[in-house]
């Protein structure tokens, strides 16, 4: 019985984990865009654009990448949401069946992978559009602001 309700909270925190994780994935990489931009422009910060100098043919094309990128992960995410749910269902049964929830469990971690790609292919797709001033100027930007202050994004304000 013991290793019964282990197992059942290994499970459960294993979800809450994967969930925490793909909320963060979402709001590094997808979630940020468009309420970012919206809020830059009121607070006068430089949007992406400006911090690259992108001409109006890298503008162009570095929003119809990141119109396809969205909408795939926009699906994915709906996806990964229902994975959830259907494995909260299943953890709520009487009697959880545990192949199932390893079944689900193997689904929600493919999906989370699948993002992960999807966004480092995104970048990589960004980065042929650039010059090698622009790509150095992005990478750096993804660095501090994604990778080393996760609660802040690409638009922030300038520091001296």
């Amino acid at each position: 019985m013991k290793k019964r309700w282990f197992l059942l909270a290994l499970i459960l925190l294993t979800v809450v984990n994967l969930s925490a994780l793909s909320a963060m994935v979402y709001r590094r990489w997808c979630a940020h865009c468009d309420r970012q931009a919206c809020c830059a422009a009121m607070k006068g910060e430089k949007t992406l654009q400006e911090k690259l100098d992108l001409t109006p043919g890298q503008s162009a094309s570095m929003e119809t990448l990141h119109a396809k990128f969205k909408a795939a992960a926009k699906v994915r995410a709906v996806a990964m949401e229902k994975e959830q749910i259907a494995l909260t269902q299943e953890m709520m049964k009487a009697e959880p069946d545990s192949t199932a929830v390893t079944a689900i469990l193997k689904r929600i971690s493919d999906s989370q992978a699948e993002l992960q790609r999807q966004s480092v292919d995104h970048l990589l797709a960004q980065k042929i559009i650039l010059s090698p001033g622009q790509q150095q100027k992005l990478f750096a930007l993804v660095l501090h602001s994604c990778a080393m202050n996760p609660g802040e994004c690409i638009n922030q304000k300038d520091k001296p």
